[in-house]
């Protein structure tokens, strides 16, 4: 799929540009028919007529035409994520990474992938210098936890449903701040880069992480959470690690009745599911129904 698009996107340069203008000036046509021909046949170019798009919006002084152009330029960018995301499923659903980097381009399109690289690069070689493979898994933590939270200072925190630095990762990466969700995501990409069997925990208003006896992917079926999890991490307080019944403790304080679920690893494909489904939280509250709508269609995916 993704060489396909590559040749796509070549014959796309061949194009007639004088054709492109044209369609551009017909954007302003006030007959619905032809608008929505012309939306579409824009669209069809794919992301390489964006500069286009974006010159012509900053020509323009109605605020129909600006709006026009920003849904065309939002569809054209909707259906790169979303090719994006079928790719990814289809190809790396357990890179934990890629699909972090795609959820932040869902709502930032324009996301340095490069500089993210750089940013986690420096998070991974930070540890990777203070560890020993000698260590246990409690002192490969300490080490972690003192270069991840101490050292970066990254911090995980309750954050309202609102604050966009609780989804994307670009944004806790600058911050240092985010959800336990998003902040866990951060903390298992640098450790599983190094080889450390970290996965994530869905536990109600505290997502939390796993230190496993193995990788996920030689789990057997049969096994259950106990044969699987070595000890449990707490984001939200700074890698401070806890047992089972700390969290059986927090189930009952928080009246959420006990389920296997909120003690079992899940795989970074899940971790992904669950970024989105807080993200369409965020614009269900904000009734912005066309969101919510592009949210439903990337989770269906998974």
């Amino acid at each position: 799929m993704v060489e396909e698009r590559k040749k796509q996107s070549k014959l796309l340069k061949s194009q007639d540009t004088s054709e492109l203008q044209a369609l551009i000036r017909l954007l302003d046509d006030p007959d619905e028919k032809v608008f929505s021909n012309v939306s579409q046949r824009l669209k069809n170019y794919g992301t390489e007529i964006i500069p286009e798009l974006e010159g012509a919006w900053e020509t323009q002084y109605e605020p129909e035409i600006q709006s026009r152009i920003e849904d065309i330029i939002h569809s054209i960018q909707f259906s790169e994520v979303f090719q994006d995301f079928i790719d990814y499923l289809e190809t790396d659903p357990e890179n934990l990474l890629k699909g972090a980097i795609l959820v932040a381009r869902y709502r930032y399109p324009d996301t340095d992938e490069a500089e993210l690289l750089g940013q986690i690069e420096k998070i991974r070689r930070a540890v990777w210098l203070e560890l020993n493979y000698d260590l246990t898994p409690f002192e490969q933590i300490n080490v972690i936890n003192r270069v991840f939270f101490g050292f970066f200072g990254f911090k995980a925190e309750y954050y309202s449903q609102f604050d966009p630095k609780a989804f994307f990762l670009p944004q806790v990466l600058e911050a240092k701040r985010g959800s336990s969700l998003i902040v866990s995501i951060l903390y298992m990409i640098v450790a599983q880069e190094l080889d450390i069997p970290i996965y994530g925990v869905h536990i109600p208003m505290n997502f939390s992480i796993a230190y496993c006896h193995d990788f996920i992917e030689h789990f057997a079926p049969e096994d259950d959470y106990r044969m699987q999890v070595q000890f449990y991490i707490n984001p939200l307080n700074k890698g401070q690690v806890f047992s089972e019944n700390e969290i059986g403790d927090y189930l009952k304080k928080m009246r959420i009745p006990n389920d296997e679920s909120f003690f079992k690893p899940i795989d970074n494909k899940h971790c992904i599911k669950l970024l989105l489904a807080d993200l369409k939280k965020t614009f269900e509250a904000d009734k912005a129904y066309p969101r919510i709508e592009e949210i439903t269609m990337l989770m269906r995916l998974f």
